[in-house]
């Protein structure tokens, strides 16, 4: 059991802090809920990020979706992939 549990710290921390996943991708990722993964989160005493890191984190991925324009501008186009919520 404590190798069982091993493992699951390594990929937690793994897809939180070194692939940047939200609790929420994770959760879908593992086809469980969001406070299973917090619970767990907790449990194994992993750092969360925090807001500044979040609000970051989440902008370079949404920058990376959006397209620009003839002029440069970003456009309010989201990429299919982002309401799929695939791994970027």
């Amino acid at each position: 059991m404590e190798k069982e549990e091993s493992v699951l710290r390594d990929t937690l921390i793994e897809l939180y802090w070194e692939k940047g996943m939200s609790l929420n991708e994770i959760a879908n990722e593992l086809n469980t809920y969001q406070m299973v993964i917090f619970r767990a989160m907790e449990k194994h005493k992993i750092r969360r990020r925090t807001i500044k890191k979040s609000t970051k984190l989440k902008w370079k991925h949404r920058k990376k979706l959006w397209k620009r324009d003839e002029r440069g501008r970003f456009e309010k186009k989201y990429v299919d992939d982002f309401f799929l919520k695939k791994n970027l």
